[in-house]
């Protein structure tokens, strides 16, 4: 074995005598291996301390502040550089899963991952495939590939996959671009040939699965996949859906297309099982590593090779015993989420009957009242998840004849928001008396949301908000967007233009999604904001700065 393929730099997790449990946690929370390694001035390896022995520490009454030294340490186990060879095969396994490695003056050279050892009939030498490099695809296939899993990329569009090979993302994702630079051509590689998807043992489909202009789930782009993947399905293959689909359909659809078009039985010849997409566009590489995986498996087997697969890229794996269960799972995250939302944006448009600042006022409720925390109120609620799953879960629903949907009450509140935010531009349009004038209308925070950072457009409230008002023929509109114009990604139906050019003798002005950047704005730019000029801060990012100005009519949700 060549002893320097496995070490893994151990910078990033050294401690020092005088941390604190709470300094510790913070640089074990930063790493992927739940372990850290308390070392001397002169880098020589002390002890080893894992998020369990804090745990037992803080269980047996110890604080976040006690320090290293009011631990009992256990001498650590390693292994020397000259021994790797002949030593570290017997000292890892399923328990010990990172071991660190000296030099014979006891200096931390790096540390071994089990992981990065294990024998060529382990879980990790399955060939995976990812059908569909779209968002959830392309961010779970990297993270799989970094992890040491061989992964070819598939899809059918065929601009897609020649701009991935020329390392061009279709996105932005914080740390995506470094991971395609390492993997690609490497342990990941693309095309939109199924022939050479023909031998993969494992395959996870990560299509779209989009609604229709009725609200229902529209399969087609799931049929046609799981229709090609038939065609070259092996005994003993895996076949993961990861797309957010009713419940039913791994059953329904999944499984019934591939025994139709295969010939073969679902848990005897191949294995089925439904593992959700649970990341935050912005922060998805990291919460893939993080966040616990939830596996649905059609038969014990299903799961338990699942769970093996997820377990080499995260911490924590739930087992939800069945298909359905898991697929519930997803609908239910979301829409709840949607629902608490839409209960803010209710409660923000009652509140302003009253001329009370709602948003001030939730920070008011949940300041030290930890039994409830009341979201802020938003300009509607978009994105490709939040706006659409809800929808998903009431299809349930009315398929099992549950009526009185609060799942799509809330999704209707949020839905109206973008036309009732046009409703008040334009009435005080009409009060100003620009009714019939060509005005300036800028419109800056395009993605859905701001923060994490995002390129998404997919159901932005912002693009609603542009279309409606787009509809008065009179009207210039301008755009800007902090992630658009750093990757350049812009499109031919939006004028874009700068922050300064926005602000400068527009009518109206609409920040609508939060990203840290416009707390920044400074009173120079500010004060480029004509007399009498319409600005709606949709997450009052500039309430401090604003709301005393007589010279504007300033609005927010």
């Amino acid at each position: 074995m060549n002893k320097n393929i496995f070490l893994q730099n151990p910078d990033q997790l050294l401690v020092k005598k005088n941390y604190n449990l709470k300094k510790i946690l913070k640089v074990i929370d930063k790493g992927e291996e739940q372990i850290c390694f308390l070392t001397n001035s002169k880098k020589q390896l002390i002890a080893t301390i894992t998020d369990g022995d804090l745990r037992r520490a803080i269980i047996s009454g110890k604080s976040l502040l006690s320090k290293i030294e009011d631990l009992k340490l256990r001498k650590p186990i390693f292994v020397r550089f000259e021994d790797l060879d002949n030593d570290v095969d017997k000292l890892l396994n399923s328990r010990i899963k990172i071991l660190p490695c000296i030099d014979q003056n006891n200096k931390l050279l790096g540390y071994v991952r089990y992981r990065d050892i294990v024998k060529e009939d382990s879980i990790r030498s399955r060939e995976i495939c990812i059908l569909g490099c779209g968002y959830v695809g392309l961010t779970l296939a990297l993270v799989m590939a970094r992890s040491g899993f061989n992964v070819k990329g598939y899809d059918i569009n065929q601009g897609l996959i020649k701009n991935l090979k020329k390392y061009k993302l279709p996105f932005y994702e914080k740390g995506i671009n470094s991971i395609l630079n390492q993997q690609l051509n490497k342990n990941f590689k693309v095309t939109n040939l199924v022939s050479d998807i023909k031998k993969c043992d494992t395959y996870i489909i990560s299509v779209g699965t989009p609604i229709n202009n009725l609200k229902k789930p529209n399969y087609f782009f799931l049929k046609k996949s799981i229709k090609s993947l038939a065609k070259i399905l092996k005994k003993g293959d895996l076949v993961i859906l990861r797309s957010t689909v009713p419940v039913g359909t791994s059953r329904k659809i999944l499984i019934n297309l591939l025994e139709k078009n295969n010939k073969m039985k679902a848990g005897k010849d191949f294995y089925v099982s439904f593992c959700p997409e649970r990341t935050v566009e912005g922060n998805a590489i990291k919460e893939l590593i993080k966040n616990p995986q939830i596996i649905g498996g059609y038969c014990e087997k299903s799961a338990e090779i699942s769970m093996k697969i997820f377990n080499e890229i995260t911490h924590t794996v739930i087992n939800a015993q069945t298909l359905e269960a898991a697929e519930l799972s997803k609908i239910i995250d979301n829409s709840y989420r949607d629902t608490i939302f839409a209960y803010s944006n209710q409660m923000s448009l009652l509140a302003s009957k009253y001329k009370v600042n709602y948003s001030k006022l939730v920070d008011k409720i949940n300041l030290g009242y930890s039994r409830n925390f009341v979201p802020k109120p938003s300009p509607g609620v978009g994105g490709p998840c939040l706006s659409k799953d809800p929808h998903i879960l009431d299809n349930s629903l009315t398929e099992q004849k549950i009526n009185f949907s609060l799942v799509k009450s809330a999704r209707l509140i949020n839905e109206t928001m973008p036309q009732k935010i046009c409703d008040t531009i334009i009435s005080d349009l009409k009060k100003l008396g620009k009714k019939n004038k060509k005005i300036k209308i800028f419109i800056t925070g395009l993605a859905f949301k701001g923060s994490p950072e995002t390129s998404d457009l997919r159901n932005s409230t912002s693009i609603q908000i542009f279309n409606i008002l787009n509809k008065q023929k009179k009207n210039n509109i301008y755009v800007h967007d902090y992630v658009l114009e750093k990757i350049n990604n812009k499109t031919n139906k939006l004028n874009f233009i700068n922050l300064d050019q926005g602000f400068k003798n527009s009518d109206v002005i609409l920040i609508l999604n939060n990203h840290k950047n416009y707390e920044a704005i400074n009173h120079k730019l500010l004060s480029k904001i004509k007399k009498n000029t319409i600005v709606f801060d949709a997450w009052q990012m500039l309430y401090e700065k604003l709301i005393n100005d007589k010279n504007i009519i300033y609005r927010y949700v």
